[in-house]
């Protein structure tokens, strides 16, 4: 949702906390355009319980932003692609959401046979924590005032944070281990907004407060 099409409605419904509606209140501080799935995503455990009536049906937003892959509800990796005909369906497609079968071949999408329970692989571990800090984060965001909007993240306190803590070295040492171009640590460092993936994994390497690189009052939030 936009920051414009979030204010107005807000205004119109007089109910101001729908000006945090999506990621829109966002976009001072991050490239609104890198923030979201190209694909939809979506988790065929939740579309089971959706047409079991279990649940009411709607679409999470963590589903819906670039770093996060997993659903919380049932720790596993979410899905982008039909098991059978391997078709995506992006973003401003508009397909409905929750998408409930394939628009290229009709499967049912929550019987999904890659969809398998059991012991989380570290990699899924380490992507359920990442999933849990941004919703963290958003959260917290969104509780501060109104007019206090996030700011972008300042890379360079960040690294000597980092540093300090001796969790690297030197700069290139860090950038090298985010996987952060040269070209782009120096856009970043000329007020350049850096998209959401990217500072959730600056976050996660620097062991710190995802909320706290978006304000300073959280910047030793342990999370």
């Amino acid at each position: 949702v936009s920051k414009e099409y979030a204010e107005r409605l807000a205004g119109l419904t007089q109910q101001p906390g729908v000006a945090r509606l999506g990621l829109g209140f966002m976009c001072d501080a991050i490239t609104s355009s890198c923030a979201l799935h190209i694909y939809k995503a979506w988790c065929p455990l939740c579309l089971q319980e959706f047409l079991k009536g279990k649940r009411a049906p709607y679409v999470p937003l963590l589903w819906n932003i670039a770093g996060s892959e997993v659903c919380l509800v049932h720790q596993q990796w979410l899905q982008t692609t039909c098991p059978v005909c391997q078709a995506r369906f992006r973003r401003c497609s508009g397909a409905r959401m929750p998408v409930q079968q394939c628009v290229a071949c009709g499967h049912y999408l929550h019987e999904d046979p890659r969809m398998r329970r059991g012991e989380a692989s570290q990699g899924l571990h380490e992507s359920i924590l990442a999933a849990e800090a941004l919703a963290d984060m958003l959260h917290k965001l969104r509780a501060l005032p109104l007019d206090v909007p996030p700011s972008p993240p300042g890379l360079r306190k960040v690294i000597n944070s980092a540093v300090e803590r001796q969790i690297c070295w030197v700069t290139l040492e860090f950038l090298e281990f985010v996987g952060i171009p040269k070209g782009t640590f120096s856009a970043l460092i000329n007020g350049e907004k850096g998209s959401l993936d990217l500072w959730l994994r600056v976050a996660l390497a620097a062991d710190l407060s995802l909320p706290g690189l978006f304000h300073s009052d959280f910047w030793c939030s342990d999370v």
